[in-house]
C-alpha cells in the first residue's frame, strides 16, 4: 500500500525519526515496510527486504507463532518476554534483540508492526557485570573463609599454648619449691626425682619451640633440600634408637624393609618425618602394643608406612589433620601442639612427596608417605 512507501511524508515521520528498527508485515508475515534502522540492523540495503518472508530475519529455532497470535488477539505484546530472542543478519550471524509487536488495521487490511532493538551491547555488558559480580563474590567468600580459618587457628593456638606451656611451667615451678624443701631436709632421692621432672618439662618446652621454629623456617623459605646418599638400613636403625625412649611400657616398634637400601634423599627431613609419625603412633596407642614401620624402595620412591592400633581419628576430622594447631577431638588430655603433622606435610611439599591416612576410631591409624628418590 502506498501508505508504507518511503517517499510518503507520513512514513518518514513515523519510521525514520526513531532509532529502533521498524518492520511491518501483513497477515501472511510478508514484509511490506521497513525503516533504515532495521535495514542496517539486519545488514540489508534499501527496500531489499520488501516482499520477503519475515522468517528470513529469524533463526529457525526462534521462529514461532507470535505474529499470528498478535493478529488474532490484536494486542500489543513483547516477543518471548523473559526469554532470549535472536535475529539473523544477511551474512548469517545471529544477534540478540528485543521486539515489541503492535497489530493494527488500515484500509481494511491487518498488519503487525515490530519495533526491534539490537541488545548485543546490553547483553555483553550484563555478562561482563555478571562475571565481575561472580568474581567479587568468589573473592569475598574466599576472604571470609580465610578469616574464619584464621580465627579458628587463633583459638586452637590459644588453647594449645595455655595447656602445653602452662603444664610444664607449673611442673617446673612446683618442683623448684619442693627441691628447696628437700634440700633443706637433705632428702636426696626425692631431689633426684624432681630434677628429672624439671629436665623433662624443659625438654617438652624445647620441643614445642622447635616445632614453631621449624614451621616458621619452612614457611619463610629458609629450609632447603640437601640430597645425599645414605645407607637406609643403618639410617633407620639410628631413627628407631631415637624413638625407643618414647615408648610406653611393653610398646614395640617393628621395622620391615623391601628393596635396595642405598637411596638418595634429604636425610634430615626424612628423619623428622619418621620421628613425628612414630612418636604420634606411640603416643596415641595404649601400652603393650606394636607399632609397625614398613619401608620400601620402589619405582623411584621411598614409601614409609606407619601403622598403629591406637585410638584412631574420627572420620569427619581426618581432612583437618594437617592444619596448624588442629587436634582430633578424642585426644583431649594427651599432650600435643597440633603442629607435628603440619610440619610433616610442609617437609613433603618441599620434597615433592605426599602423605595419606587411613583411620578408624578404636582400631588405629595408618599413615603412608611417598618421597621421590634418585
Amino acid at each position: 500500500m502506498r501508505v508504507f512507501f518511503k517517499k510518503s511524508n507520513v512514513f518518514k515521520i513515523l519510521s525514520e525519526a526513531i532509532s529502533e528498527g521498524i518492520i511491518v508485515v501483513d497477515d501472511k508475515q510478508v514484509i511490506v515496510s521497513t525503516n533504515s534502522s532495521a535495514e542496517r540492523m539486519f545488514g540489508y540495503g534499501t527496500d531489499e527486504l520488501l516482499g520477503k518472508s519475515l522468517n528470513m530475519l529469524i533463526p529457525k529455532n526462534f521462529q514461532s507463532g507470535h505474529f499470528n497470535n498478535s493478529l488474532e488477539d490484536k494486542e500489543k505484546r513483547m516477543m518471548r518476554n523473559g526469554h532470549d530472542l535472536f535475529g539473523l543478519r544477511k551474512e548469517g550471524r545471529e544477534f540478540p534483540l528485543e521486539a515489541g509487536l503492535n497489530p493494527f488495521e488500515i484500509y481494511g487490511n491487518t498488519y503487525v508492526m515490530a519495533l526491534v532493538v539490537d541488545i548485543t551491547e546490553r547483553k555483553n555488558y550484563t555478562k561482563t557485570l555478571e562475571r565481575s559480580v561472580a568474581s567479587r563474590t568468589s573473592e569475598l567468600k574466599e576472604a571470609l573463609e580465610k578469616e574464619h580459618e584464621l580465627s579458628e587457628m587463633k583459638s586452637r593456638f590459644v588453647s594449645m599454648a595455655s595447656h602445653e606451656f602452662r603444664t610444664p611451667l607449673s611442673a617446673i615451678s612446683s618442683s623448684v619449691d619442693l627441691l628447696k624443701r628437700y634440700h633443706e631436709a637433705r632428702v636426696l632421692d626425692k631431689q633426684e626425682k624432681h630434677f628429672k621432672r624439671i629436665k623433662g618439662s624443659v625438654s617438652n618446652l624445647i620441643t614445642i619451640l622447635d616445632d614453631f621454629l621449624s614451621l616458621e623456617k619452612m614457611e619463610s623459605g629458609e629450609v632447603r633440600l640437601n640430597i645425599e646418599k645414605i645407607e637406609f638400613g643403618e639410617y633407620i636403625q639410628d631413627v628407631l634408637k631415637e624413638v625407643r625412649p618414647w615408648a610406653k611400657e611393653k610398646q614395640k616398634v617393628i621395622h620391615e624393609h623391601h628393596g635396595i637400601t642405598e637411596i638418595r634423599t634429604d636425610s634430615n627431613m626424612t628423619r623428622n618425618i619418621l620421628l613425628n609419625l612414630l612418636s604420634n603412633a606411640l603416643k596415641y596407642s595404649p601400652e603393650d602394643t606394636i607399632v609397625k614401620l614398613i619401608t620400601q624402595n620402589h619405582d623411584g620412591k621411598l614409601i614409609l608406612k606407619v601403622m598403629d592400633s591406637g585410638m584412631g581419628i574420627p572420620k569427619e576430622e581426618q581432612h583437618k589433620m594437617f592444619s596448624r594447631f588442629f587436634r582430633a577431638s578424642n585426644t583431649i588430655g594427651i599432650d600435643g601442639t597440633g603442629l607435628g603433622l603440619t610440619i610433616v606435610k610442609r617437609y613433603l611439599d618441599l620434597m615433592g612427596g605426599d602423605i595419606s591416612l587411613l583411620s578408624q576410631v578404636g582400631q588405629g591409624t595408618t599413615f603412608t608417605v611417598e618421597i621421590p628418590i634418585s
